[in-house]
């Protein structure tokens, strides 16, 4: 009989102190407090609903695409006679339509997801000014710009928009960093890149800014598909599986 491996957990602290317990190697289930969580090794499901981050395998028994969701892709463990990796990984899905990231070569190469920075209580309601450090990874390696922005009584918060993104277009600026108006006194840059030195502070000026997404880099490892460091924005690094190939 198969071993089951079910878990009870009061609430997520005493889930996470437990993380040594439960098996590696294979699927188990914890409830914790009123929800129930998957730790999956190798979920295997149709390509009906795939996400960023899956990686496509081929099924030679029933002569079709399957997806390993992201996350759970032991590469040791599936069974390679049923089970031929495609070394395509999915990173979206447009109009119902799967699109994956291929590289027959496998070799060494980044994805990143930009880093989303929200600069609120801008009052163009009177005159004023703003000083932004945006620091981002351009062609050339990592770069700090001061972006001075003003704007007169009355202006829009479009203004202040279009100041950002016009700002300067030396060393890749514009080709990272894009500013987009999300409310009458707030706006959004997005910073992407390849480098833990990215990021938004307002150096002068009553607005404020704050991360409010968390992007991150993906890097290839240990010459396997789909095995996957995550470096995130703060320097952190996990192991989410995400798309590994351009």
């Amino acid at each position: 009989m198969a071993k089951k491996h079910i878990f009870k957990y009061p609430g997520q602290a005493e889930y996470a102190a437990d993380a040594a317990s439960r098996p590696t190697d294979t699927t188990s289930l914890s409830q914790i407090a009123g929800e129930a969580h998957i730790d999956g090794v190798n979920v295997i499901t149709n390509t009906a609903n795939p996400e960023r981050g899956d990686a496509v395998f081929f099924d030679k028994v029933t002569a079709r695409r399957v997806l390993v969701k992201h996350g759970t892709l032991v590469r040791t463990l599936i069974d390679s006679n049923r089970y031929f990796d495609c070394n395509h990984t999915v990173v979206g899905i447009i109009y119902g339509k799967v699109v994956v990231v291929a590289n027959e070569r496998l070799n060494p190469l980044s994805w990143a997801s930009g880093d989303e920075w929200l600069i609120s209580n801008i009052n163009t309601n009177t005159a004023g000014s703003m000083t932004l450090q945006v620091k981002y990874y351009g062609a050339s390696g990592n770069y700090v710009k001061d972006v001075a922005v003003s704007w007169s009584a009355g202006d829009t918060i479009d203004k202040v928009v279009n100041s950002i993104n016009n700002f300067t277009s030396a060393d890749s600026y514009q080709s990272y960093v894009k500013a987009y108006k999300v409310g009458v006194r707030s706006l959004v840059i997005v910073v992407n890149g390849y480098s833990t030195a990215i990021g938004v502070a307002v150096t002068a000026g009553d607005a404020t800014a704050e991360r409010s997404y968390q992007g991150y880099q993906t890097r290839y490892c240990e010459a396997l598909p789909h095995s996957t460091e995550i470096l995130k924005a703060s320097g952190e690094i996990t192991y989410w599986a995400a798309a590994n190939y351009e």
